[in-house]
């Protein structure tokens, strides 16, 4: 490893008296700080975005629960408007169709996440 020396220390005082130098070091540092905060904004967004949805068909007296995730592409039009249906297959059975449909969520926008909650009286 490399020792530091008072020579070091020197130039870091040095530095201000170097304009090209110090406003490259104060460039670096501004982007560096914009890139954290931007990023730290969009962690929260997406935590915000991540909710299990029960869907309001549930039968609370059906006790064999499935999670369904669903992802869209992050391309220009990954997401849908339209009506998303599945058919869970199990080594004992299928499912009926099911909608997955929220009244309070907005659902399948480009490059979203979005968890279901599904009851089923059987097991699969």
């Amino acid at each position: 490893p490399n020792s530091l020396s008072p020579r070091d220390i020197d130039l870091i005082t040095q530095l201000p008296r170097n304009p090209f130098a110090f406003s490259l070091v104060v460039a670096v540092v501004v982007v560096y700080l914009t890139a954290v905060m931007l990023l730290h904004w969009q962690d929260n967004k997406d935590k915000t975005r991540i909710k299990l949805i029960d869907l309001p068909d549930n039968n609370p007296g059906h006790e064999h629960c499935y999670e369904v995730l669903i992802e869209t592409g992050m391309q220009y039009g990954g997401g849908t408007t339209g009506r998303v249906n599945v058919v869970l297959f199990g080594d004992q059975g299928v499912s009926e169709t099911r909608e997955l449909w929220s009244t309070k969520e907005r659902l399948f926008e480009t490059n979203s996440r979005n968890y279901f909650l599904l009851n089923l009286r059987n097991t699969l």
